[in-house]
């Protein structure tokens, strides 16, 4: 597999590169979000959603936090409690504060197929600011169609696993405005147990460092994402 060298912060990982799946990704549908997942991963690898600045006017709170089991995933199927006593945190690729305005969609950003684990340090620093920038972005900008995905160590380099769930080494998010396509933004953020700040790369870079996992690029290509 090839490797690639990206630059995340201060830390430089000469040896990234994306976990290869031998399984094809599941598509779960929601009207939070759409999730294609990887069941060899235990990860979404990528979830895709529409913002804009009327979806977080509502400051609604969810009744619980835990994520619940998303039935429309084959089994045997990931719970909120398989990362209990890890030490990760139950991350959100399609942030609850995007859907704070409707109960049932805010409820719908708890289940497993929109979950990733993250070092608390990642969920509530880095990855935190490209919420609240995208958020801003929505505001300025007006619509527009948002991604995240995970990022993975290749397997001769040792991919951390918490029982069958995979840790990501990263996460990337891109988002596009709907009426001016030429506006596009891209972060990486390393999912570190030290601090780490987004990384912003062009839609290109992005292209580079997803060029072995063709199923997310043909999935970003068929949503708008990039060209």
């Amino acid at each position: 597999m090839r490797k690639i060298a990206i630059l995340i912060g201060t830390v430089f990982l000469s040896q990234v590169a994306l976990l290869l799946s031998a399984q094809p990704l599941v598509k779960t549908t929601h009207e939070a979000y759409d999730s294609y997942y990887d069941l060899a991963t235990c990860n979404p690898a990528l979830v895709v959603w529409h913002l804009d600045s009327e979806d977080f006017k509502g400051n609604l709170k969810p009744s619980s936090r835990r994520f619940k089991t998303d039935t429309q995933l084959p089994p045997p199927r990931v719970k909120d409690s398989d990362l209990k006593g890890s030490g990760y945190v139950r991350g959100h690729m399609c942030p609850a504060g995007d859907r704070d305005t409707d109960k049932g969609l805010l409820k719908e950003t708890y289940l497993t197929s929109n979950m990733a684990p993250m070092t608390m340090v990642c969920n509530s620093g880095a990855w935190k600011v490209v919420e609240d920038s995208c958020r801003l972005l929505a505001k300025r900008h007006g619509k527009l169609i948002v991604a995240a995905g995970t990022i993975f160590l290749d397997d001769s380099l040792g991919v951390h696993k918490v029982g069958r769930i995979s840790v990501p080494a990263a996460f990337f998010r891109i988002a596009r405005c709907t009426t001016h396509p030429e506006h596009v933004w891209v972060w990486l953020v390393q999912n570190s147990w030290g601090t780490s700040v987004p990384v912003r790369i062009s839609p290109d870079e992005l292209r580079n460092v997803l060029r072995d996992r063709v199923s997310v690029i043909s999935m970003l290509y068929h949503h708008g994402l990039i060209d």
